[in-house]
């Protein structure tokens, strides 16, 4: 893990959330194909702002989200887990060596999952609910990366493109939140 510039990615939030950012407990993992970077927002949020260099011509609307995928036996061979705690409501994060997306990203859910809410707008996609694992696949359904929560946990996830950019937004919290959190991200 490469401790990093905390404004890498302050972008991503409004100007009226900038503050409530603490870019002082901030990391970042940065890659050949993608840089991660997690930000704690009023103390026990927490948003990960993935951007991966391989989807920067991804269209939003071409990227499925399948519900009810059965995630079970998902094995990644050989990788690095992110976030080795899994102490709720983090991920344990589970993604291939020399990750490379060939053609689009595929987001799946399992049937654990439940989702509230959706968003599909011009410049993001995504979904609020209650997570207990996704995937990130590839054009040739092979799992790169897995996000694994102990117990279904209240998450907002968005695809966004931006400026010739594709990343994504995860956020998590040990207090209880709502899509309303949306709120505090510069997606426009």
């Amino acid at each position: 893990m490469n401790a990093g510039d905390g404004n890498r990615y302050i972008w991503v939030f409004k100007d009226s959330a900038q503050h409530n950012i603490d870019k002082l407990i901030c990391f970042g993992n940065i890659g050949r194909h993608d840089v991660n970077y997690s930000y704690i927002y009023k103390d026990d949020v927490h948003i990960y702002v993935w951007e991966f260099f391989d989807l920067k011509s991804v269209l939003l609307k071409n990227i499925p989200i399948n519900y009810k995928v059965d995630l079970d036996k998902i094995k990644i061979p050989s990788g690095e887990i992110l976030g080795g705690n899994n102490l709720p409501p983090l991920p344990k994060i589970r993604v291939k060596y020399g990750l490379t997306f060939k053609g689009d990203i595929k987001v799946n859910l399992n049937k654990d999952s439940e989702i509230f809410e959706t968003f599909d707008e011009l410049n993001y996609k995504g979904f609020f609910g209650n997570i207990h694992r996704i995937t990130f696949s590839d054009d040739n359904n092979e799992h790169l990366i897995v996000f694994d929560y102990e117990y279904n946990e209240p998450t907002l996830l968005l695809l966004c493109k931006k400026s010739n950019r594709f990343y994504v937004v995860i956020i998590n919290s040990k207090r209880k939140f709502d899509s309303n959190i949306i709120e505090i991200l510069n997606l426009n």
